[in-house]
Formats: structure tokens, C-alpha cells, sequence
């Protein structure tokens, strides 16, 4: 049977969770699946909250608002909960101004949508800052360069909010790990303490431990702070204007400012490893003098790279570019979707793969070539240095590309976040299709195990100092094998969604051998020389839910000009010519982007039907067309089944590669759950709210009238979802419990027959329960009392998209309040 692999963009939101559960349960730290896999780092939202906000005034210990208070002497007590320390302070002047500057320019260079993330979040009083988690980085003992690296770090990681939702914006305060009186094994041993006896406390017990003067975070003090990192996605353009065929595109910036004490303010710094190609390559209408400076940095960091130590050190993953080289970049920036397939998130990115190139022209994007590779392989052989990572060109250039943060926050990552964070109990008991199940992307969780081993090590250790050897780390994307009896029992080394080297186009020499588990086989979904001969394990000539359901191409013309090409299924001949629908030279909306039935499997479960999602845009019908078929459709002179069908397709994409789904949640097989996605009238929903005539619509709104069931790919700790989608709360942490009751008022509202129900006014008819995703989840599902969360793209989450936010300008509190006035918590949207 031929498969293929999904890239359909449908504009169907996977809202996985029923809106308006009652899920306290979800507020514990979610379970490993192999206790080996724990890791140092704390984020139950119970602990969190106490450390955090334990009261209506949030002046919890490791608050930001309490920790700035140490350095900003301008904040004061008083003011709302959580109350932003941005808010026009002299000490966060610069931050202030570097990030809007920066959103600005990214902005306008890729001419992205209106209707962004407001840069006045940041200094908004409406705009709040939570903690979500607090992560022990030891491992970062090789960051030599900087001060607060010696026994590695602490970082207290934290999410921008409102009174409707988390933003798609993570902050890092960053502290060293010991200091003073506080030595290095100490502080790993106080870390193995706690994390024994965090499961035996109970919560705000054991944040008041954690805090206390025996405790691992006695020295995180205001005064401590090394750095402040923001993360932050600037633009999000939605497939309906994306021309990359990627079916949607969202930038995300980096940005570390350092704490000078002396002028007592944050300064924009320099990002480890993280280089600047504007200053190492030249621009065509660069001054020749200015030029001569750039050749002379490149020829200084391929120098530097090439030496025998820091081929060693590359290859552990533990390189330190110095500062003096004069080649590190002040910021940043990754795209997602495609991650390490898109030459945007390699900074070394190798420009001899695009062929019929000049070598003028590959030049001018190279910044260090094969054959200077090959010398520094050489170099490093010559004088004993044993390769473990490194076999040839291509391993030595992702080497370098995961040391650096656009690279490492593209691979195995939560669109470009490896940390967001869980949600609060309020969020997970009230809005759980907003709510993130896991704390942490796969690639955090996949590093859990090496990071234990070290803070182990430490502590046992006579003076706290281990050899630089054993902070070796493996690559982004996928862990090494010398873990793997950590993660027995789990997807992550091999498993469904892992990365693989695809047989016969992975090189011999290469040390990126990387099998699938029993069962599944190697494919590329997104087949790139980006990142060639590597792919993703999926099933082998079988399906399963969840599975990719089209394959494509990356084509790279330059550095940052991508484009996918999907080669399967094959689009109708009329509309395959991409070079006329990125130049405009097509119309959008003849495109027939969806999947064929046929390539489906051939019998769905019993009372189900398969449905394959799809990654590039979708129009279907619309204006005139759409209403004759409505009316159609009303009095029966088209079959149900078409109208079904056409709804459905409406609008439709998003799904990186695609995914295999089920339109019920009946007879759902094992590695399948019920989720909550968006169905017909979603989106139309959406661009009402606010609207005249439409006042009384809000978020809930569209999430409670315009979703269905449908049947998704389940995940959990061990087995998370594949590149491009996140893992978010189930449909209900107590099926068994729940599900009936939830159907029962779901079907009430539907078919409540007032004027004013929501169905009716955007639909144009009444609810028709036979349509698909309309009946109650069996029997079998309700029993099962699955509790895993649901696998879907990331931007149909409301928190991950700059988009639809409200402004925060000097009216924002009444604007939040109009934009949804009966909600004061977290809800998700597409």
C-alpha cells in the first residue's frame, strides 16, 4: 500500500479538550513513563503557583516581580497582581527598546499580516509575567566565557499573559548555580535531595523547602541574576497567505540582555555560539573595504573551528566561540514550521547544495565550506582526537548548528519553545483545549537522563569539578544511544516520530546511524539536502493514527528561500506549477490541496471513517458557489455525504506533512484518543468576535458551538508527538466520569431553537447531529479512561500564535474586556 505523507494545511483547529471540565487532577507533575527518565527540573503548577503566586497579590518568592524588585529600584509594592516590572523603568529601558525595534524590522522585511502580537506587552500593566518552571543547566559548565557558567546554571523560565491567555513568549532568568558559600557539589547534592523528596511533600511545603536555606534555590536572590532571555514569535502568517506551502510560517527572536552593575541596567549581549553572518559574509553592495573585514572574521572563525581542541569540542557538543573572534550575533531568529529541514535555522548553513550556483555566489553565503571541514577532520585526526559525533562534512555542520540557538530551538521543539511550561489548574479545569499536557518539548525530555548523570557526577565528585568530557552532549534531535535502557519503553530512540537516517541516502561515513524500532521504517517527510538521509520512523506498509498522509520536498534557493513542494500524493497536473503560486502568478483558491480518499486505508473501525488532514491551504467553496450548495444541502438536492465532505474540506490545512485521523471517536485504536476539533462555522466564528451584531460572541463561543469529536493520535512523556505538533490536554482527565454528561450539554446547546444560538447565525441552518463528529464517544473510549494528551499543530493553540491577541495599548484593559468580556482565564483558538 502506498503512503504518503500529510502537508495539508486544513484550517480545522484540533482543540483537544472539551471546553469546561473540570480537570484538577491534570494540576500534578504528569507521570514518566520510565522513572529514569526524570530529570533536574521542578514544574508542577501547584509548586510552581506557591513559588510563583500564591496569593491574590503574587509576591511569591521567585515572582519576577519580587526577584526585580532586588535591581529595580523604581518598582514599588504596590500595584495589581503580578504587575509587569517593564512598565517604563529606566533599568529596562534597553530590553524595551531592542524588542520592539527588533519585531518591528522582522516585520516589515517579511512583510508579514497585521493583527500581531503588540509590542506594548511588554510594558502593558494588563500584560503579566508567570513562572512555569525552574531547570538546573550544570550541564553548562563549558560556557567558560561567562562568569555565572562555572558550575553551570539555574534558569527560572516564565511565560507573558493576560487575563484571556498565555502568549507565545518565554522569558529565562538565568543564575549561576552556586555562589558564595554555596559550592558546586553542594548545590548538586541539594538538587538529588529535593528531587527525592518532591513526591513525599506536599506542594507548598515543598516550595517553601525548595526556597529555604537548606534548599537548592536558597541563593536565587534578585541581586543573582545573570541574564534575562527573552524568546518570542514575532509574526505568524496563516496558510491562507503563506507562500512557502509550509501552511504556515511563524518567525521566532532571541534576545539575551546581561545585568551590568555599574550602570545598573540590562544590555543587549551576545548569544553563545549563535553567529553573525552579516559580519562574516559579504553583501553585494558592500564597500570593498568592508568587505575585506568581513573575509578576514570568516578566515579567523574557520581558523579557530579548525584546531584540533575545538574539533574535539565541536564534536561533543561543548563549543565556546570567544567573543574576541568578533563573529557572535546579538539575536537570533528560527522559522517554523520544517525545522532543521530549513536553511533559515542553520547558521552554517551549506550553500553548495543549491546546484547551477556561480561560485561567486556560494561564497557569498558560505560560511565555512566542505573542503574546510574536511581540513579540520584532518587536523583533529592528526593529533589523536578521537570523532565520536563526527563521521563526515554533514555531521560536522549540524555540529555546529546545534550549538547554536536558532538551530537547537528548531529540532524536536514546540514550534520554536522547548519550554513552555504546564498551564494552571484553572486553565487545565476550565479550558483544557488551550492547556499544554508536557511541560517540556521532546528534545527536553530526551535530555533529561544525560543532565541527571551530570548533576550526579558533581555530587559526587571531591571539589565539584568533573572533566569536560562528561558534559558531552548528543544531537538535537534525537538522544544518544548510550541512553537507551533510559528510555526503554518509549518512542524517543526509535520510536513513532523519531528522527532516523533513511537507508541508502544517509552516508556510510556518517555517525548519525540511527535505526527505528520493530515495525517501523524510515522515511523523509520533509525530504531536504537541508538535512539530508534524515527522516522521521513511522509504521511500516501499515497506518496509524496520527501518521504523516503526504511527502514533499524542501527546495532551497538561498539562505532563508524556502519553499515545500509536495510530490504525494501528486496534486491535479493543472495545479502543480509552485513556481507561479509563489510568484503570484496562480490563484490561490483553484488549488485542490486536500487528500484523495483513495489514499487512505481502505476500511475505517466500525461506525468510523478515516479522515486525512493536509498541510498547504485549502479555499474550497465560497461566495456565491458556497451558498447555492448551503441551500443544496438544506433541502436535499445534494447528498449528505458531499455536504459533509465540502464543510469539512472548507478551509482547510495546517497539518505539517498531514495526519491520518478518524472522524468519531468510535472504536478508536490503541494509540488513538478522542479529541476536540474544529469543524464547520470555526473560523467564521473567530473573525466575528468583536464584530457588530456579534458582541455577545467570545472565544467560548466559537470552541463550544463550532468544534467536534474526532479520533487523534494520543500522546504522553513517553511517547510524544512527531515534528511540528505539540501535545495538549486531553478532551477530559475523567472520561469515565465526564463524557456523557459534556455530550449531553454539547447537544442541548446545538440544538437550542432561539434566534440568538450561535450555530444558526453563522451556519445559516439548523445543527444537523448526523454530520461527521456529532456522535457520543463510545463505550469502549469512555471506559478505557484515557487521559493521555492529544497530538496537533501547535498553531491552532491560542498561546502559540502572535496572532488574534488584543492590542495592549493605553486603553487595553477595556479592549481585553470587550474581547471576550466573560472570560478571565485561558482558552485556545486556531
Amino acid at each position: 500500500m502506498q503512503r504518503w505523507g500529510w502537508s495539508a494545511a486544513t484550517l480545522l483547529v484540533a482543540l483537544l479538550a472539551a471546553i469546561g471540565l473540570q480537570s484538577s487532577s491534570m494540576s500534578s507533575a504528569v507521570e514518566f513513563a520510565n522513572p529514569r527518565m526524570e530529570g533536574p527540573f521542578f514544574a508542577a503548577p501547584d509548586v510552581i503557583a506557591a513559588l510563583d503566586c500564591p496569593d491574590a497579590q503574587c509576591e511569591g518568592p521567585l515572582s519576577f516581580l519580587h526577584l526585580m524588585r532586588s535591581e529595580l529600584y523604581e518598582i514599588k509594592a504596590a500595584g495589581l497582581p503580578g504587575k509587569n516590572p517593564f512598565v517604563e523603568r529606566a533599568e529596562t529601558r534597553s530590553i524595551v527598546e531592542t524588542v520592539r525595534d527588533d519585531i518591528s524590522n522582522i516585520r516589515v522585511a517579511a512583510g508579514s499580516p497585521p493583527d500581531q502580537l503588540d509590542p506594548l506587552f511588554l510594558t502593558s500593566t494588563d500584560s503579566r509575567v508567570q513562572l512555569v518552571g525552574i531547570i538546573n543547566r550544570m550541564d553548562r559548565q563549558f560556557h567558560a566565557s561567562q562568569r555565572e557558567s562555572a558550575c553551570g546554571e539555574i534558569s527560572l523560565i516564565y511565560r507573558f499573559a493576560y487575563s484571556l491567555s498565555r502568549l507565545p513568549v518565554t522569558m529565562n532568568l538565568v543564575f549561576p548555580a552556586a555562589v558564595g558559600t554555596l559550592h558546586c557539589k553542594e548545590s548538586a547534592q541539594r538538587w538529588l535531595d529535593a528531587m527525592s523528596k518532591e513526591r513525599t511533600m506536599k506542594p507548598a511545603a515543598f516550595a517553601n523547602y525548595l526556597v529555604s536555606k537548606s534548599g537548592p534555590l536558597a541563593h536565587i536572590k534578585g541581586g543573582n541574576i545573570a541574564r534575562l532571555e527573552l524568546n518570542m514569535q514575532t509574526y505568524r502568517k496563516p496558510g491562507s497567505i503563506d507562500t512557502t506551502d509550509f501552511g504556515s510560517e511563524a518567525t521566532y527572536l532571541i534576545r539575551v540582555f546581561r545585568w551590568n552593575p555599574l550602570e545598573r541596567a540590562f544590555q543587549p549581549s551576545t548569544l553563545p555560539n549563535e553567529i553573525n553572518r552579516h559580519a562574516l559574509l559579504c553583501d553585494a553592495d558592500d564597500d570593498p573595504q568592508i568587505c575585506n573585514v568581513k573575509r578576514g572574521r570568516r578566515a579567523a572563525l574557520v581558523d579557530y573551528l579548525q584546531k584540533p581542541g575545538v574539533v574535539e569540542e565541536i564534536d561533543r557538543g561543548t563549543l565556546d566561540v570567544p567573543q574576541e573572534l568578533n563573529v557572535l550575533s546579538l539575536r537570533a531568529i528560527s522559522v517554523s514550521p520544517g525545522g532543521q529541514h530549513r536553511s533559515s535555522n542553520q547558521p552554517y548553513w551549506n550553500a553548495a547544495i543549491v546546484s547551477d550556483r556561480p561560485a561567486s555566489e556560494i561564497a557569498r553565503e558560505q560560511v565555512i565550506s566542505d573542503a574546510e571541514i574536511g581540513k579540520a577532520m584532518d587536523n583533529a585526526r592528526a593529533a589523536g582526537v578521537t570523532l565520536e559525533h563526527i563521521g563526515n562534512a554533514d555531521d560536522f555542520r549540524q555540529r555546529l548548528n546545534d550549538t547554536t540557538c536558532s538551530g537547537c530551538h528548531q529540532a524536536r521543539a514546540i514550534a520554536g519553545f522547548h519550554f513552555p511550561g504546564l498551564d494552571s489548574a484553572d486553565t487545565q479545569e476550565n479550558y483544557a483545549a488551550n492547556a499544554v499536557y508536557l511541560a517540556g518539548s521532546p528534545q527536553f525530555y530526551a535530555d533529561q537522563p544525560r543532565r541527571m548523570e551530570i548533576v550526579r557526577a558533581i555530587a559526587k565528585s571531591a571539589d565539584g569539578a568533573i572533566p569536560k568530557a562528561a558534559l558531552a552532549v548528543s544531537y538535537s534531535a534525537r538522544p544518544d544511544d548510550r541512553f537507551s535502557a533510559d528510555f526503554k519503553g518509549t518512542a524517543y530512540v526509535g520510536g513513532w516520530g523519531a528522527a532516523c537516517s533513511i537507508p541508502n541516502a544517509t552516508s556510510a561515513a556518517s555517525k548519525r546511524q540511527w535505526s527505528c524500532q520493530s515495525g517501523l521504517a524510515c522515511q523523509g517527510l520533509f525530504q531536504s539536502d537541508n538535512a539530508k538521509g534524515i527522516g522521521t520512523c513511522v509504521p511500516d506498509k501499515r497506518f496509524e493514527i496520527g501518521d504523516h498522509m503526504q511527502l514533499g520536498k524542501v527546495s532551497t534557493t538561498g539562505f532563508g528561500h524556502d519553499v515545500y513542494v509536495r510530490f504525494g500524493p501528486e496534486i491535479a497536473p493543472s495545479e502543480t506549477n509552485y513556481l507561479k503560486r509563489v510568484f503570484g502568478l496562480d490563484t490561490f483558491d483553484e488549488r485542490k490541496t486536500t487528500i484523495d480518499p483513495k489514499f487512505f486505508p481502505p476500511t475505517g473501525p466500525n461506525g468510523n471513517s478515516y479522515y486525512a488532514s493536509h498541510q498547504e491551504f485549502y479555499v474550497g467553496l465560497r461566495g456565491d458557489p458556497y451558498r447555492k450548495m448551503l441551500a443544496e444541502c438544506a433541502d436535499g438536492t445534494r447528498p449528505k455525504a458531499e455536504c459533509y465532505s465540502m464543510r469539512r474540506d472548507r478551509l482547510s490545512g495546517g497539518f505539517p506533512s498531514g495526519m491520518l485521523r478518524l472522524s468519531e471517536c468510535q472504536d478508536l485504536p490503541g494509540e488513538s484518543t478522542c479529541g476536540m476539533v474544529a469543524s464547520s462555522g470555526f473560523n467564521d466564528c473567530m473573525v466575528r468576535l468583536g464584530s457588530p451584531g456579534y458582541e455577545d460572541f467570545n472565544l467560548k463561543t466559537c470552541f463550544e458551538y463550532f468544534t467536534s469529536y474526532a479520533g487523534m493520535r494520543a500522546c504522553d512523556i513517553g511517547n510524544p508527538c512527531r515534528d511540528d505538533y505539540i501535545c495538549v490536554a486531553p478532551t477530559s482527565p475523567r472520561p469515565k466520569l465526564e463524557t456523557e454528561r459534556m455530550f449531553r450539554e454539547r447537544l442541548k446547546r446545538l440544538q437550542d431553537a432561539s434566534p440568538t444560538n450561535p450555530w444558526k447565525r453563522i451556519i445559516g441552518s439548523p445543527y444537523d447531529p448526523d454530520q461527521y463528529g456529532q456522535k457520543q464517544p463510545d463505550t469502549a473510549w469512555i471506559n478505557r479512561n484515557d487521559t493521555r494528551g492529544v497530538c496537533i499543530p501547535p498553531y491552532f493553540v491560542f498561546q502559540f500564535r502572535s496572532d488574534r491577541h488584543p492590542s495592549f495599548g493605553p486603553k487595553s484593559g477595556s479592549a481585553l474586556q470587550s474581547h471576550a468580556p466573560s472570560m478571565l482565564k485561558q482558552v485556545g483558538e486556531f
